[in-house]
C-alpha cells in the first residue's frame, strides 16, 4: 500500500512539490500531545486516531487519518502517516 501525496489544501502545510504532507518522521519520539498538535497544525483536513505500539496498522486506507503509535509513556514509536 503506498503512502502517496494529496493536492494541497488552504491552510495546510505543503512539500517542495506543492503537495500535502504525508509523514511526520520527526514527530517519533516525542510526547503524543505534542505530535498531535504538529499534525493538526499542519493538516486540519485529517482526523487523528492513537494506537498502541502493539498495534497494527488499519487495514484499509484512509486519506483524511493519521494514525499516532504510542507506547507505555505516551511516546510516538512509529512514524505517523497519513492512511
Amino acid at each position: 500500500m503506498g503512502r502517496g501525496l494529496l493536492p494541497a489544501a488552504a491552510g495546510s502545510t505543503v512539500d517542495d512539490g506543492g503537495k500535502l504532507k504525508s509523514s511526520w518522521p520527526e514527530m517519533v519520539g516525542k510526547h503524543m500531545v505534542e505530535a498531535a498538535f504538529t499534525i493538526k497544525s499542519e493538516r486540519q483536513d485529517v482526523v487523528l486516531e492513537f494506537h498502541t505500539a502493539d498495534d497494527s496498522q488499519p487495514p484499509d486506507f484512509d486519506a483524511h487519518r493519521v494514525c499516532i503509535f504510542v507506547d507505555d509513556n505516551l511516546i510516538v514509536v512509529r512514524t505517523p502517516v497519513v492512511g
